[in-house]
């Protein structure tokens, strides 16, 4: 599966919505593209579980913002849109983050994908706000979301109606985008830099776990629409990082746990600057590995993972990413493992003396 069949990012995409991250709620702890995306994704498979043909029998478009006035078409109002109950094919929505109430405006008749953009763009006025287009004719399933609105058409990325695509390799692929894009160095993203008191020293800040974990969660609830990125649920074994789980669109009770995964961050000093043993180091990843397997036995999870952000001074845990440690593979639990540089510098260094 390629990369734009992932919902990931381009550019400095991912690094922006991460900074504009507030409150910790669900929904309300993402920035509102996030919550757009979620919302419209959610809508989306409920009316694809009730109605499946009328769904797919015309193209749709959502944008995020006000409706438009003086404009020569009327909308119709829908004030529980959120529900699933309306037939959204053939209408262009507007709409708050969570899409409670929408209005929606008729597509003109015959319209293809150009004509669409153009009505929104030039009748509607409305070109330049945060949209998602879906065609349910082409049977992929698949929104086109475009950051800067339908008026910049070349700059969108794709994600994905339910989680059935979610496998480990593609999971894999999504974290390496979310290290490379917001976590590598303190220059990645505006978020990244946060994870460092003193980086010429290596000192990390003294919640650098939870603001890794922070950055993971909104880059996965980013690229992965409907399926949800739960935050620290607790059970009987205990309190989980993060877990991926799809909501049935029929039935909100049932649910499918896609993955859980554990994050742990490996690192040489403690933000005090005190050195932090290196046993301690090799004892909280070998408790990482026995709680991911826990809880993907209790929650019954597909997949289940150890996420490990190398932040000493010499990173070598990547060198075993993939292939695993004795415990993981015996517990059938993925490995996977990315160096964090404290400093440009720092990478530059890593990188010549690893080519």
């Amino acid at each position: 599966m390629s990369d734009d069949k992932l919902g990931l990012w381009k550019d400095d995409d991912l690094s922006a919505m991460i900074s504009r991250s507030t409150g910790n709620r669900y929904y309300q702890k993402y920035p509102v593209e996030v919550q757009f995306k979620h919302s419209v994704s959610k809508v989306l498979a409920m009316r694809k579980a009730k109605d499946k043909t009328a769904l797919c029998s015309a193209p749709s478009l959502f944008v995020l913002g006000t409706v438009p006035v003086n404009v020569s078409v009327v909308p119709k109002r829908e004030p529980t849109f959120s529900r699933g109950d309306v037939n959204v094919a053939g209408k262009v929505w507007f709409g708050a983050p969570a899409m409670n109430s929408c209005n929606g405006f008729t597509i003109p008749p015959e319209a293809d994908s150009d004509k669409i953009f153009t009505f929104v763009s030039e009748t509607l006025d409305s070109g330049s706000w945060p949209a998602i287009y879906f065609d349910g004719s082409t049977d992929n399933f698949t929104l086109r979301f475009y950051p800067e609105g339908i008026d910049n058409p070349d700059k969108c990325n794709d994600i994905p109606l339910g989680g059935a695509h979610i496998n480990e390799a593609t999971l894999k692929r999504v974290l390496d985008r979310i290290h490379e894009r917001a976590i590598i160095t303190p220059t990645a993203s505006m978020a990244s830099g946060e994870l460092w008191k003193e980086g010429a020293k290596c000192i990390p800040v003294e919640r650098a776990e939870s603001a890794v974990q922070k950055i993971v969660e909104i880059g996965l609830g980013s690229a992965l629409g409907n399926v949800r990125v739960k935050r620290e649920g607790t059970g009987v074994c205990g309190r989980f990082d993060l877990a991926l789980i799809e909501q049935d669109p029929l039935e909100p009770s049932k649910t499918i746990n896609h993955a859980i995964l554990e994050l742990k961050v490996v690192k040489a000093f403690t933000s005090t600057g005190k050195v932090f043993p290196s046993a301690a180091n090799q004892i909280a990843v070998l408790k990482g590995v026995k709680q991911a397997y826990a809880y993907r036995k209790e929650h019954g999870s597909r997949i289940s993972a150890l996420c490990c952000y190398d932040m000493r001074p010499s990173p070598s845990l990547h060198k075993y990413s993939g292939r695993g440690c004795k415990d993981a593979d015996n517990l059938k639990v993925k490995f996977w493992a990315w160096p964090v540089f404290s400093t440009t510098e720092a990478m530059r260094n890593w990188l010549v003396e690893n080519q």
